[in-house]
Formats: structure tokens, C-alpha cells, sequence
């Protein structure tokens, strides 16, 4: 019987010695491929190779973490591309779920089931900003397209705590993205008809940009945010071209994925002919 036992436990102690050494494999290949991400397949060759990781080692929440992040890239990605929105939707998902779950939930539906002083008092013990980053970011790309959803949910009381407790753990934290996304939010709600200057400030979007642009100046979507969610319908041009030619003489070292966007972007929207009015916000 002690024989058998023993046998057990080394081929059980085997297991898990080729499972951890799969998975640095699998790590040391995506490492490998993760500067070069802007080409859509190596982006989805990453995912696979996170995707299998996690699956030898389910509930790791930094795996959890890179895998939201690359799934919301997907998305934008797939978005530059032209694709359909119902495959855009699918990667902000999962992006959205593996955020979540990171942070101990089952999926991002569970936020949209909290009131926001129970959302305040959960958020308190998640300490890992990435997590919070990507459920928001993707969560909020989500509700985009159903504004009376957002309303039903309480999306609009419940961004700023996620965000808030993003900016309180790290307001540096990649590219100063509490501070750009609350920006987009602020602007986003205070130039939409019949809401603005109720629910959104433009100050408060004004502020968000500015600390983002001083904390992050390489980061180059914090201008592109600010001009597009905020310039551009407030029809402050002058602002605009500024923020936006920036963005294209810029060259940052180490450009990678988000710098890369971000520049295409700028061009996309330097090109369009059609200026639309000013915001009376």
C-alpha cells in the first residue's frame, strides 16, 4: 500500500512539474510575441497561449489580468479593421469577464447586480489595478450601445468608483488610464444632448485630461481621448489640431500596441472633412 501511495505521489508530483513548466513555455512564447501585437494574428496567437496557461493554473489572477488586457486590444484591433460590432462585443466580454474574475467575481454581471455603496465596499479589498482598468474599460465599451441599460444599472454612479479606486491604488498606472478614462466619461455625458451639464461636467473632463497628459505625457491616447471625447464636440479646433498633430510628430521609444492606435487614430480623424458643430455645453 505505502508503494502504491508512493508511486501516486511522484507521478502526481510529475504532473504538476511538466504543468508549471508548460505553462513558462507558454509564457516565454507569448513574451516573445507581445511587442509585435498590433498584427491582429499575433495578437490571437497570445490570447491561445494565455487562454492555455490559465487553464494549468485556473483562478491565477495576473494571467487573468494580461488576458483582459488582450482581449480589449482584440477589440480594438477588430474595431480598426471595420469588422462587425457583434465580434467587437465578444472579445469586450471576455475581456470584461476575465477583469472580474480577477477580482473574485464570477463575471462583470455581478457589477452591473450591485448597488454602488455594496460596489464601494467590494472594491475596497481588490488591490490589483489592472483588473479594474479592464472590467471598466470593456464594461463601459459594453453599455456604449445600450445607454438605457447604463441608466438601469446605475453604470453612471458606478464607473467613477471603479476608476476612483484605480486612481487611489496607482493614478500613474498604464498611461494614467484612471484619469484618461474618467475624462472620456466626464466629456462623454456632458456633450450628450438633453444630459449635459447634469450628469457630466466639462471641467471635470478638462481636469481628468490635464492630470492625465502631465502624469502620462507618452502615452499617446491620453491626447487622442481628449481630443476626440472632448475637443471634438465642443468644436475647440484649435485644441483639437493641437492634441492630434502631437500625436503624429511624436516618437516615443518603444512606441508598442496603444502609441501605435493611438497615431492611426489621429490620422483617422484629422481626415475627416465633416467638423461637427459646436456643443452648446
Amino acid at each position: 500500500m505505502k508503494e502504491m501511495v508512493s508511486v501516486l505521489t511522484i507521478l502526481v508530483v510529475s504532473a504538476v512539474g511538466v504543468s508549471v513548466a508548460g505553462v513558462e513555455g507558454l509564457l516565454a512564447e507569448a513574451d516573445e510575441l507581445l511587442p509585435h501585437r498590433e498584427e491582429r494574428a499575433v495578437l490571437e496567437r497570445c490570447i491561445e497561449l494565455y487562454e492555455e496557461a490559465l487553464m494549468h493554473k485556473p483562478g491565477e489572477e495576473q494571467l487573468s489580468v494580461k488576458l483582459a488586457q488582450l482581449w480589449h486590444e482584440h477589440a480594438v484591433l477588430l474595431r480598426h479593421e471595420g469588422n462587425d460590432e457583434s465580434k467587437q462585443r465578444q472579445s469586450l466580454t471576455a475581456s470584461a469577464n476575465h477583469a472580474a474574475q480577477a477580482m473574485g467575481l464570477s463575471s462583470y454581471v455581478e457589477l452591473e447586480r450591485m448597488s454602488v455603496s455594496s460596489l464601494e465596499e467590494y472594491l475596497a479589498g481588490v488591490d490589483e489595478p489592472g483588473a479594474l482598468l479592464w472590467v471598466g474599460d470593456s464594461w463601459g465599451r459594453l453599455l456604449d450601445d445600450n445607454r438605457w441599460h447604463a441608466f438601469r444599472v446605475q453604470a453612471v454612479d458606478k464607473f467613477p468608483v471603479i476608476y476612483g479606486r484605480l486612481i487611489e491604488l496607482d493614478q500613474e498606472f498604464f498611461g494614467a488610464a484612471g484619469h484618461r478614462s474618467l475624462g472620456a466619461m466626464e466629456a462623454n455625458l456632458a456633450t450628450t444632448p438633453l444630459v449635459g451639464g447634469w450628469l457630466g461636467s466639462v471641467d471635470r473632463a478638462r481636469e481628468h485630461f490635464e492630470h492625465a497628459l502631465a502624469l502620462a505625457p507618452e502615452f499617446l491616447m491620453n491626447y487622442v481621448e481628449y481630443a476626440n471625447h472632448l475637443a471634438r464636440p465642443r468644436g475647440e479646433w484649435e485644441l483639437f489640431d493641437e492634441l492630434l498633430h502631437h500625436v503624429l510628430k511624436a516618437e516615443p521609444e518603444g512606441k508598442g500596441f496603444w502609441n501605435t492606435m493611438a497615431q492611426h487614430d489621429a490620422r483617422r480623424l484629422l481626415k475627416e472633412e465633416d467638423r461637427p458643430l459646436p456643443s452648446d455645453s
